[in-house]
């Protein structure tokens, strides 16, 4: 799955399915049973009591769903490289399971009052850097004393953990380290209950016969 290892929707998924903060839709069907994404590790079957339990791996996964017998489980193939379209459709799969342009935490200043100077432009952007990768061990995320992010020792010890200021998802500098949702850094920190905002569930449609 190394082509996954630095997405940050799929890193979400893994630290957040565990912790047991993020629960995962029902598995769609097509004409060879239930669909599976490359990469997954956690049990979508409904009410399964090990639903937070991270396998080693996707076929590891397959093994264990084939013991729910409601669920037609399809073959994992013969292995290989997996295509561009399976990562890309994994990936897409991944991201949607968190809300797009929600801050659930911004941190950003209120505009200023009538007459104040505009703000300063924000510098060029970077080249696109590759997003941090999550350390084993993750130190805790520093917060103030009102329970956000401090900013500055969290800029300072993302570089030092290996993250870059702004990081690939954020446009500058100012804009970094503000936004759960966006910013790659928080990936380095153990953020405790602060989380990407999940995406809205979709309510069961009941089958009919």
């Amino acid at each position: 799955m190394a082509s996954l290892a630095k997405n940050r929707y799929y890193n979400w998924y893994k630290i957040q399915v565990e912790a047991g903060s993020l629960e995962l839709p029902a598995y769609e069907e097509d004409a060879n049973g239930i669909i599976l994404y490359y990469g997954e590790l956690f049990c979508r079957f409904e009410d399964c009591d090990k639903a937070t339990k991270k396998f080693s791996s996707t076929n590891n996964l397959r093994t264990h769903l084939e013991k729910h017998e409601s669920l037609e489980v399809p073959s994992g193939g013969e292995g290989g490289r997996v295509g561009q379209k399976e990562i890309d459709k994994a990936v897409a799969w991944y991201k949607s399971l968190f809300a797009e342009d929600v801050s659930v935490m911004s941190l950003s200043p209120s505009p200023g009052p009538a007459g104040s100077p505009p703000p300063p432009a924000a510098p060029p952007v970077a080249p696109p850097r590759p997003p941090p990768v999550a350390p084993v061990v993750r130190p805790s995320l520093p917060l103030k004393k009102d329970g956000t992010p401090h900013l500055l020792n969290m800029r300072r010890r993302a570089e030092d953990l290996g993250g870059s200021v702004p990081c690939r998802s954020c446009e500058s500098k100012s804009d970094c380290c503000r936004d759960i949702n966006k910013c790659d850094n928080f990936l380095l920190f153990d953020c405790g209950a602060l989380a990407p905002t999940p995406a809205p569930k979709v309510p069961k449609m009941p089958k009919t016969a």
